[in-house]
């Protein structure tokens, strides 16, 4: 039972740090994108907390019992987690190739990559919040 509750503090430091994290991002949408050390950071941590996610949700899944109306819900927050841990990654790789000033045709790629990780964000938080049980 120690366990369990280890594993879930784990996880729901990981969800804050993420959620934090994307919710910078969210802000920084409409600014201008020039710091990209910042940017490659908070991405980071984004990109962390998502694999961190992962990682302590399969336990926690395996730790509890069989809730067959859960189970469409899991897969849902799941695929979208990944698809958050794919743009992520894709939103670090266009930023590691960027100069240290950002110029404006990879400021629009990065611009449209972090409103969809701001709507995959918010689409799991309402899945958490609706989730049955």
């Amino acid at each position: 039972m120690i366990l369990h509750y280890l594993v879930l503090i784990v996880h729901f430091v990981a969800v804050i740090l993420g959620v934090g994290s994307v919710g910078a991002l969210a802000f920084l949408v409409g600014a201008p994108l020039t710091e990209r050390r910042l940017l490659l950071r908070l991405v980071f941590f984004v990109s962390g907390s998502v694999g961190l996610v992962l990682l302590t949700g399969v336990p926690l899944v395996a730790m509890a019992k069989d809730h067959p109306e859960e189970h469409i819900w899991l897969r849902l927050v799941t695929i979208l987690t990944v698809l958050l841990g794919i743009v992520g990654g894709s939103c670090r790789a266009l930023l590691q190739k960027a100069p240290d000033s950002v110029p404006p045709e990879t400021l629009a790629k990065l611009r449209s990559r972090l409103r969809l990780m701001t709507a995959t964000t918010a689409a799991i938080i309402v899945l958490i919040a609706v989730k049955p049980g």
